[in-house]
């Protein structure tokens, strides 16, 4: 069986990591600029999720009347933000507690899943009992190696996980950070999925501006087999976890392709979700509208026809506000 994680900053979060774009937002604020634009943009760029801060950029775009000035202003903020997660990534407290937990999470996604629907993933994942060993791939949306440093991973090693419930050993093969990492000697991807995000008409037509500012575009001129890696991860996937995921625009290239991959028998995908309005005790009546919201969201993201989410809809599974890879002590983070 092929599982593939996709992981946004709900991760880090979860680490009691300053993560959130408020966070990098205070931290970019103090630092001191010579460029006008820089400044301008410490007053508008605000937003909720690293997905608005790439879509705010696409839309500041229309401030610039030459390509020079907004590379220079471009680079400047991807420095600041590569700075300011390695500062975070510091703080990253490890131990052996943290490393198990985060191994039996990624073996066993369903049991934060309501119990209906841990016993359907139960099923579904039967046909595959006898195979071994079970394949993990993680695509990580994140800038940093926490998974990596927590897993003690160095250069893309395999490693065994554990075994499943059919006793059959579970192998992370591969983590792929799709918009680079925050260390020295190495790009992180902070842009747009496509032309149409690019307020700049201009920009639209000018390939030193998409090499860099379109993700996918930049994967490919970067040269590294990146979306590739990727693509091939989730053509083969038997079951797809998102966790930690705005599900946002810039990334829409990914939700189309999962989009695609639920049309097949043999895929399924599990979406935790987190909120603050917690749902508790006498109101759990309220959780199937949540779990119609997260499934609508993602599914409005991909390219299917009205026709086709209904169809493939009862194939997402969600895991509201769970504790799914919650590895600090205190509550955890709030996408």
């Amino acid at each position: 069986m092929n599982i593939v994680y996709i992981i946004g900053n709900g991760f880090d979060l979860n680490l009691d990591l300053k993560t959130r774009y408020q966070d990098f937002y205070k931290y970019f604020i103090k630092q001191s600029s010579n460029e006008k634009l820089v400044a301008e943009m410490k007053d508008i760029l605000y937003s909720e999720t690293w997905a608005d801060l790439e879509v705010a950029l696409g839309e500041y775009t229309a401030k610039f009347t030459s390509t020079e000035k907004f590379l220079k202003v471009y680079f400047e903020i991807s420095d600041k933000l590569a700075e300011y997660i390695g500062i975070e990534e510091e703080k990253l407290i490890l131990s052996e507690e943290k490393k198990q937990k985060l191994c039996n999470d990624i073996i066993h996604p369903e049991i934060y899943l309501r119990p209906d629907d841990s016993k359907i993933v139960a099923k579904y994942e039967e046909k595959w009992k006898t195979y071994s060993p079970w394949y993990v791939n993680i695509i990580n949306f994140n800038y940093s190696k926490t998974i990596e440093k927590i897993l003690n991973l160095k250069n893309r090693e395999t490693i065994l996980l554990g075994k499943n419930r059919y006793e059959k050993n579970e192998t992370l093969s591969q983590i792929v950070h799709i918009h680079g990492v925050a260390e020295k000697n190495n790009t992180i991807l902070l842009g747009v999925n496509d032309i149409s995000q690019i307020a700049n008409e201009s920009f639209r037509t000018d390939i030193d501006i998409l090499d860099i500012f379109v993700k996918p575009q930049s994967n490919n001129g970067i040269g590294e087999g990146i979306d590739a890696d990727c693509e091939r991860f989730l053509h083969y996937a038997n079951l797809i976890c998102i966790f930690g995921s705005s599900i946002g625009e810039t990334d829409k290239k990914w939700w189309e392709l999962l989009g695609k991959q639920l049309k097949r028998d043999d895929c399924r995908v599990i979406c935790f979700t987190r909120e603050k309005d917690i749902i508790q005790g006498n109101r759990k009546q309220l959780l199937p509208k949540k779990i119609r919201e997260c499934q609508s969201l993602l599914l409005s993201k991909t390219n299917l026809s009205s026709s086709e989410q209904e169809q493939v809809k009862n194939k997402i599974w969600v895991g509201y506000n769970t504790d799914m890879f919650n590895l600090y002590n205190s509550q955890a983070g709030i996408l």
